[in-house]
């Protein structure tokens, strides 16, 4: 048999139990209440404005990357694209003419169409050498040419437009 270290009189009663649980109980909700809500309030503050500095900082740097890249792009470029966003919302807001033309109509609208196609390759073969060889002043000259050709091309097709309504 083994020998006992401790005695029945050694443990506490029933009552000394409940009274030790229960300042055990209020030692830790004490220490809890105490310890963590201001760190709780404290980390919300601070990620909050963690949070707002982050956001002034990505729109800082948008705001400076927009610029340096805005301004680093060469004027003739900056022409070349106002020319090519008119000129596609211009053929965007053109209707499918060819599939309401008539049989007289349509090979007239089909080569008018064709002839804009063949024009937007060489404004691409234009545009792609003036980025790999730079611009000159010939080059501009017949960009411009090419866009009014194109231009008058896109007119002649809404002028048809209307004389066949």
């Amino acid at each position: 048999m083994k020998p006992k270290f401790y005695t029945p009189n050694d443990s506490p009663s029933e009552m000394e139990r409940e009274s030790m649980w229960n300042q055990i109980e209020l030692a830790v909700a004490e220490q809890k209440l105490h310890t963590l809500k201001p760190l709780h309030w404290r980390s919300f503050w601070f990620g909050c404005a963690a949070s707002i500095l982050i956001l002034l900082s990505v729109i800082g740097l948008y705001a400076v990357t927009k610029t340096l890249f805005s301004e680093s792009r060469p004027q003739a470029y900056i022409l070349d694209s106002t020319y090519e966003r008119a000129m596609n919302q211009l053929i965007s807001v053109t209707p499918n003419l060819v599939k309401q033309a008539g049989e007289v109509e349509r090979p007239i609208l089909e080569s008018k169409i064709k002839n804009i196609e063949d024009l937007d390759a060489m404004i691409d073969e234009i545009r792609n050498d003036m980025l790999l060889n730079g611009s000159s002043d010939i080059k501009r000259r017949q960009l411009k040419r090419l866009y009014a050709m194109k231009m008058d091309h896109v007119k002649e097709l809404l002028l048809l437009d209307e004389v066949s309504m």
